[in-house]
């Protein structure tokens, strides 16, 4: 995405802030599902072959987040990489397969992706020859967000073809009708189904309109490559996507954070600017965010 060169990767700020943010993105997400989650009605992923439903006993569960904390300790802290990432890696396609055994399949994979690519960063850390970690640590992460939105687009090509989002876009409106008769069936208030009657009316009366909104949707998944392959870009392109994102919520009221924040944290990195705006961790803590 950027020139190894030039790239902020390798400033130590940098890489903080988009390891930080990412490793609690991950104990928020595992954390919830601690809490929530008793049981394995539907198994599913590995969940299928193993029975897992001994770590949501209560002591199981207690030792499982203080393994989960101590490891995204030394993760921050620049510790025993390979070893933290791969447990990061682990506890995630264990913790998402337990959320998915319960019905809700968020397709939380991306995320143990991202720790997966960074522990195959720091496996050849020492290989001969020009492997700059510093900054595939945060390519590779970029490359399988990128890979994920195109994989998606292509997906729907082969399912359905150019279909997709010209034939078969009225159908749309049959998903907003169960959303929003979903909400007025669960909340009693009468509002959710007129206004997914506006909706999908609006649908059904514009189909050029909303086939137009579902190529652009299609195209931007299509060449999310961009992100990897054009520096002056990929910020633009990972704002395009966001917004895709937005409309997606506003319209549909489907969200989907585990495929927000990774792009936020990898493309803009928030954390970064904001202490580097305060001026708080190069002087106070400049000992915690150094490399080995």
């Amino acid at each position: 995405m950027l020139s190894q060169s030039k790239s902020k990767y390798a400033y130590p700020l940098w890489w903080f802030g988009i390891k930080f943010s990412l490793a609690a993105t991950l104990c928020i997400f595992i954390i919830n599902i601690v809490i929530n989650r008793n049981s394995l009605p539907f198994p599913t992923g590995i969940c299928l072959y193993v029975d897992f439903s001994f770590l949501l006993y209560v002591p199981v569960k207690c030792l499982m987040v203080i393994l989960l904390i101590i490891f995204v300790v030394l993760y921050i802290l620049e510790k025993k990489m390979l070893l933290s990432l791969f447990m990061l890696s682990i506890f995630s396609i264990l913790f998402f397969s337990i959320e998915e055994s319960n019905g809700n399949t968020a397709e939380n994979g991306i995320l143990s992706l991202i720790f997966l690519s960074q522990f195959v960063t720091y496996f050849f850390i020492n290989k001969p020859g020009e492997f700059n970690y510093k900054y595939y640590r945060v390519q590779f992460p970029a490359q399988v967000i990128a890979a994920n939105y195109t994989l998606s687009a292509l997906s729907k090509l082969n399912e359905s073809g150019v279909s997709w989002f010209l034939s078969d876009s009225p159908k749309l409106s049959l998903e907003i009708m169960r959303f929003y008769y979903g909400e007025y069936i669960s909340t009693g208030n009468a509002l959710f189904a007129e206004q997914g009657n506006k909706i999908a009316q609006f649908m059904l009366d514009t189909p050029i309109v909303l086939s137009v909104l579902l190529g652009v949707t299609l195209l931007l998944e299509l060449c999310s490559f961009v992100l990897i392959i054009n520096s002056r870009l990929a910020r633009r392109y990972a704002a395009a996507l966001l917004f895709m994102h937005l409309g997606i919520y506003i319209v549909l009221k489907i969200f989907f954070p585990v495929f927000i924040l990774p792009l936020i944290i990898i493309f803009f990195n928030p954390l970064y600017y904001f202490l580097n705006y305060c001026k708080v961790m190069p002087n106070a803590f400049c000992h915690i965010i150094q490399d080995k």
